[in-house]
């Protein structure tokens, strides 16, 4: 799709999480070795001096990151994890009610299991927006709930309702279905 003699160049983060979809382009073309590419060094989003930037060079070095009880990057450990998941819950509930909802937001690398996706939602849903008479509610296949107050991500591009992969968003009322 590139004209002849067109420049086409790729900007990245290498270390970032996986893309959502298949494929892993830009890793692929830089460990090709085929094309030229220039790494930036430089942290200019976070302070330095951040526990985050420090451990995640260590991480990416192979070595093992520093855990402190008081700074932003901690090791909480867990005899399992429903555990471990509750906690997740619980921590969000409470960091919610100090910020604005959309401000806070979990991420897990996996759908299934008491860590992933589906059981952390009910936990955090059951935290924040228990079932009530008073609010509309609809089953969606799976075996979800979906209450009005939720919390709601897009998860695939839907361009005549202008909604994007990732858009963040409160259901505000449910009409039937």
């Amino acid at each position: 799709a590139v004209p002849g003699g067109c420049r086409l160049i790729l900007v990245g983060d290498v270390d970032q999480l996986p893309s959502v979809g298949p494929g892993s382009v830009l890793k692929d073309i830089i460990r090709s070795n085929k094309m030229p590419v220039v790494r930036l060094e430089n942290v200019f989003r976070q302070a330095e001096v951040s526990s985050i930037v420090r451990n995640a060079h260590k991480i990416n070095r192979g070595q093992a990151p520093e855990f402190t009880n008081d700074g932003d990057f901690r090791l909480k450990e867990f005899t399992s994890e429903q555990e471990a998941a509750e906690y997740v819950a619980h921590t969000y509930a409470e960091l919610v009610k100090y910020s604005d909802w959309r401000d806070i937001q979990v991420l897990s690398p996996m759908h299934k299991n008491p860590c992933g996706v589906q059981n952390l939602n009910k936990l955090m849903q059951l935290y924040l927006n228990p079932p009530s008479s008073f609010k509309a509610e609809v089953n969606i296949p799976g075996g979800n709930v979906i209450r009005v107050g939720d919390k709601v991500m897009q998860i695939r591009n839907n361009y005549e309702k202008d909604v994007f992969n990732g858009d963040i968003g409160q259901v505000l009322r449910i009409d039937g279905k």
